[in-house]
């Protein structure tokens, strides 16, 4: 989220391990006009700032309670909380890096091109479990209050 991005400018996805803390407000801006603006400033060292398509998918990852801003009408957000039941199995983790070495990187191409999504478009994220979470974490201070109450 500095000033100098120019390795965004040919991007197509973009993966955040670790990287984000939602509660920080000027990171947050970021982070959202990102995900949802159709261009993004690009500023290299030394050189004025560039106004480019965006392209950016992004992907976020990490271990913290409060990972992304959300708020009530969350939109941009699609978040999953992961299992731990296959936490440090090296030899399942093992058979899938095999598999994807013979030919399962194709063949998950394969079933990803040829899904039926129905009439299901990926702009409507899943309101999932993890994702109210997100939005508890991200109430405000009265917000956060009320709900107490409620509970």
């Amino acid at each position: 989220t500095g000033t100098f991005n120019a390795h965004l400018q040919n991007c197509v996805v973009v993966f955040f391990d670790e990287a984000i803390w939602a509660g920080n407000k000027p990171g947050e801006s970021v982070l959202k006009q990102l995900i949802t603006e159709p261009l993004i400033a690009i500023e290299a060292k030394y050189r004025n700032p560039v106004m480019v398509k965006n392209h950016l998918h992004v992907l976020l990852c990490g271990n913290a309670s409060w990972l992304v801003p959300s708020g009530v009408d969350e939109r941009r957000f699609f978040v999953l909380d992961v299992s731990d039941s296959k936490q440090q199995d090296h030899g399942y983790f093992k058979k899938i890096n095999q598999q994807m070495r013979h030919g399962g990187r194709s063949a998950m191409l394969h079933d990803l091109l040829n899904f039926d999504l129905g009439s299901w478009h990926p702009r409507e994220a899943p309101k999932t479990r993890a994702l109210l979470e997100q939005k508890r974490h991200s109430f405000n201070p009265r917000e956060a209050w009320w709900y107490e109450c409620l509970w």
